[in-house]
């Protein structure tokens, strides 16, 4: 044997011995049950706080908007409700009703002021 056939199988030795070392922590990690059983169900009590968590915030949310909804509802057929209203007082048999109780004159006779300036009374 040569010296390079020689120094490259105990390069190969030594490769081979260290990979052995290292697969064979990870031999003895995995062949202890107890320890990989608890960080099993340690991530699976975590994934399940997460999940548990994630639907409760779902839910939450789900209950705001719904209750937006109603309250837009309700809004809206207010704000339609009053525009009614307003229609009803605004018309011209209201007005003519309301005058009558106060007993007001209607206008004959309109007047319009020419005048640049805003500070102006007329007397009559």
């Amino acid at each position: 044997m040569t010296k390079l056939t020689r120094l490259t199988n105990q390069r190969l030795r030594s490769h081979k011995q260290q990979s052995a070392s290292q697969s064979g922590r990870l031999r003895q990690w995995l062949g202890n049950t107890l320890i990989v059983n608890l960080v099993t169900a340690g991530l699976v009590i975590v994934s399940g706080l997460t999940y548990l968590g994630m639907v409760n915030s779902t839910a939450a949310n789900t209950f705001r908007v719904n209750a937006l909804t109603e309250q837009i509802e309700f809004n809206t057929q207010r704000h339609t409700d009053l525009t009614l209203s307003i229609s009803e007082i605004q018309s011209l048999q209201h007005l003519s009703a309301i005058s009558a109780n106060y007993q007001l004159v209607p206008v004959t006779q309109v007047e319009y002021v020419d005048t640049a300036d805003a500070a102006v009374a007329l007397s009559q």
